[in-house]
């Protein structure tokens, strides 16, 4: 893989794409990592996978080959201050709750 991106996504809307270093185990500060059109993908496919799962609160990595990208980890939901309750498993209306640690 060429690039590895990792998305903070918050509120279904608000996407984060930062420059992720697998091998450093890092995030790099580097705004010009990404060309705008690439930025700009990451970004609505991350709404959209974030929107069909349902998590208002998530994290997904990207990794690009040849200017496409791919999500290689996307099911990183991250609890809320004001819930107590897993996204998952709503379309049955059963709840699963956090662990309490």
């Amino acid at each position: 893989m060429e690039q590895f991106v990792r998305c903070v996504c918050i509120g279904q809307k608000d996407i984060l794409p930062i420059h992720y270093d697998p091998k450093a185990r890092k995030y790099i500060v580097d705004p010009d990592y990404l060309t705008p059109a690439l930025r700009a993908r990451i970004i609505t496919d991350s709404r959209t996978l974030v929107g069909a799962l349902g998590y208002d609160m998530n994290s997904i990595e990207w990794a690009v080959k040849d200017g496409v990208p791919y999500a290689i980890d996307f099911m990183n939901p991250r609890r809320t201050s004001t819930s107590t309750r897993s996204p998952r498993n709503t379309s049955s209306g059963s709840w699963n709750t956090w662990p309490t640690w």
